[in-house]
């Protein structure tokens, strides 16, 4: 859209930032509270707002978060929009703008950044859902004080078929970011479900490549990187 691209001065926009899963515990660990980034558009002097969504809460309880903020910030601010989010929330992102909000409500929305999102699923909770693995499964989300729906909430099985649905206004501005990592540099973090998926396809490490790509968008890739 030459509203987004043909503009360079990005102080013209508001930047509203989607964290990922238990930003407010193991942000400072893995960076799902995006700190850095924000850090770096301070020093630019980019309005940028952290969207308060649950840490640990399911996918759709975060789209209505989503869907909600965007309305208050469009109706409080004359700037447009510009949306960024990673991994878990991604999937929320693309429910707000996909099949919550209308056309007039998403006027102010011109661009949304998609890293590494796990729009149709991460791969490894499926793998954990299944019996007899899922019974230590939960005594581990149990443990964590972790929602078992919530977490479901992000497997596959439910995002693949909720991602249909999904149809996403042409005129807002798609950026994927998407990590392919190499066999012999994944991180600790990844290290687990990276070897659990890995048969099903080229993954990073969370999802499947091709499961993280929103379309009708551009798509930029890092080499040798993994989900985290």
């Amino acid at each position: 859209p030459e509203d987004l691209s043909g503009n360079t001065n990005l102080s013209s926009f508001i930047i509203l930032i989607a964290p990922a899963w238990d930003y407010v515990e193991m942000g400072p660990t893995i960076g799902t509270d995006f700190a850095d980034i924000r850090k770096l558009m301070d020093q630019m002097d980019l309005e940028n707002h952290l969207l308060q969504i649950d840490p640990i809460g399911s996918v759709e309880k975060n789209a209505e978060i989503v869907a909600k903020e965007i309305v208050n910030f469009s109706s409080s601010s004359k700037k447009a929009i510009i949306l960024v989010s990673g991994s878990s929330s991604s999937p929320s992102v693309a429910h707000a703008l996909g099949e919550i909000l209308n056309t007039e409500q998403l006027d102010c929305v011109k661009g949304w950044f998609n890293a590494v999102g796990i729009l149709q699923g991460a791969s490894f909770i499926d793998f954990f859902m299944r019996r007899p693995i899922r019974w230590g499964f939960h005594a581990f989300l149990k443990f964590k004080k972790w929602d078992i729906a919530n977490v479901e909430s992000m497997s596959t099985r439910i995002r693949r078929d909720r991602f249909q649905k999904v149809q996403i206004p042409e005129n807002i501005f798609i950026l994927n970011y998407l990590s392919i990592p190499l066999s012999g540099n994944i991180s600790q973090f990844a290290r687990l479900s990276y070897k659990i998926i890995r048969k099903q396809g080229p993954n990073d490490g969370s999802a499947l490549i091709v499961d993280t790509i929103a379309p009708n968008g551009i798509s930029i890739v890092s080499f040798g990187t993994d989900h985290f």
